[in-house]
């Protein structure tokens, strides 16, 4: 499920036969679109709709995948409420989508239109630091088990702020805790949830590509972030300064134990390196080469773990892949 750049979804399967992917379907949003409304993500909710956002004035949108009939809201104008990320979807048809200000709930409504369930502010500098794409939250929400939704805010130090998903509750937040020194923490990518546990990257100080070239690097920094088990707040199990990972989308495996990073070292032929850190303690447990020079470096590209085990990683040079060799 594709949105394009000229106000479309088109949505599309694979077909071996044809050895690729077949368009199926092709949805024309224009007519509830702006021109200057370009769609940042499109996803189907647990209910069947398509559910779409544009950065511009915070569109908020439903398609029915059916009749093709789409419904929009619009959530600020200018500079407030944008929405710059991806967002989340639950398994009740809610769906969580961060503006640059604010999280909120949706729901659809009976006739399918999206509706604002709960929105929270969260703190915010209002500065664009560098290694963020604007002055708001750089992560897409993240689901947990247990009625929990995170996101990190814009705050200085960072917080990783957790709030309780429910429709109705006393109280929404259930912390915000600082994660990373002030005036050297940002995130553009969304935390990995598992259980109770969000482990969050530092991205600080990628602005460009540029800011990893001859021997340059961003500032270090992952931690890991455990909620209580009561619900009553939440406490940092870890923090590793050493590993700079500037904009991949880590993952973790819950097989192995291991998150698996993409990180940049200083030396003057620009190394990057396939990382594994523990989860138990953020320790790293190894790292192996990719290669050297600008061509390796990701640029806000997510790593990908095949059936099989290998990694995945596109870069500015092309898809790079490790597997075990054991």
């Amino acid at each position: 499920m594709v949105g394009t750049s000229t106000g479309h979804i088109q949505t599309f399967a694979e077909t071996p036969a044809a050895d690729g992917f077949s368009l199926m379907r092709d949805y024309d949003l224009t007519g509830v679109l702006r021109p200057d409304e370009t769609l940042n993500s499109a996803l189907p909710d647990s209910n069947g709709l398509i559910w779409f956002v544009a950065k511009t004035n915070g569109v908020v949108g439903t398609l029915d995948p059916d009749t093709g009939a789409a419904q929009v809201i619009r959530l600020g104008m200018g500079t407030e409420n944008q929405i710059e990320n991806s967002f989340a979807v639950g398994a009740a048809g809610d769906v969580y989508i961060a503006t640059n200000r604010q999280l909120l709930r949706f729901d659809a409504g009976p006739d399918g239109a999206p509706r604002i369930t709960w929105q929270v502010t969260y703190a915010n500098s209002n500065q664009r630091k560098p290694g963020q794409v604007d002055d708001g939250t750089g992560t897409t929400p993240t689901i947990l088990p247990y009625g929990y939704v995170a996101i990190t805010d814009n705050a200085d130090p960072m917080n990783v702020v957790v709030y309780r998903t429910a429709p109705s509750v006393a109280e929404r937040q259930v912390c915000a805790v600082p994660v990373f020194e002030p005036g050297r923490g940002a995130t553009e990518n969304s935390l990995i949830g598992a259980g109770r546990s969000l482990i969050v990257e530092n991205n600080y100080g990628y602005a460009h590509p540029d800011a990893t070239a001859s021997g340059k690097t961003t500032t270090p920094g992952f931690a890991r972030v455990d909620i209580d088990a009561d619900g009553s707040g939440c406490q940092v199990t870890w923090t590793n300064s050493v590993e700079a990972a500037p904009t991949v989308v880590p993952k973790l495996s819950l097989a192995t134990g291991l998150i698996y990073t993409y990180t940049k070292g200083t030396e003057p032929s620009d190394p990057w390196y396939w990382t594994a850190l523990d989860y138990r303690t953020g320790a790293t447990v190894w790292k192996q080469l990719s290669g050297t020079g600008p061509g390796f470096n990701n640029n806000y590209a997510g790593i990908a773990i095949g059936p099989d085990g290998a990694a995945y990683l596109g870069t500015l040079g092309g898809l790079v892949s490790m597997r075990d060799g054991g």
